[in-house]
């Protein structure tokens, strides 16, 4: 099963969240050692650096931030303010396309359709959909 995965690893092509995922699987299966676990999965976070522009210094930091940002609108709202997102969503907003690297990642407050929906982004360096990863993602709600 080692094989196979790394072979899938050194492909290129994965979604960083579902090889982790489909790793612990395997591991919690007895299919893999807490070894080999270990190793595949910092191989997939090395690899995803690499080839996507994904890092988990880079996610913590975008995390952080959409954090504060959302809890500057929790206060504002406590505060009697207004609540800024209810703005008009245009008409041009593209649909979402999957980026192939940090190159074309989304970055905080670009916004996109996504499956008739349409989305703001919450965080900068996002390779991820709003399926895959809701949280780096707030769905703006249309007229």
């Amino acid at each position: 099963m080692e094989n196979v995965i790394m072979a899938v690893i050194r492909g290129g092509k994965y979604d960083l969240e579902k090889i982790i995922d489909r790793i612990r699987f395997y591991h919690a299966s007895g299919d893999l050692t807490d070894d080999q676990c270990a190793s595949l999965i910092q191989t997939a976070r090395d690899r995803a650096a690499e080839t996507m522009g994904v890092d988990s210094r880079t996610e913590i930091l975008a995390l952080w931030d959409a954090v504060r940002q959302l809890q500057r609108r929790v206060d504002a709202l406590e505060n009697g303010e207004e609540d800024n997102d209810e703005e008009e969503v245009p008409e041009d907003i593209p649909e979402y396309v999957q980026p192939t690297g940090a190159h074309d990642a989304y970055n905080t407050g670009d916004r996109v359709r996504f499956k008739d929906k349409v989305y703001e982004c919450m965080m900068d360096h996002c390779v991820w959909n709003p399926e895959v990863y809701p949280a780096g993602w707030n769905e703006i709600e249309e007229d």
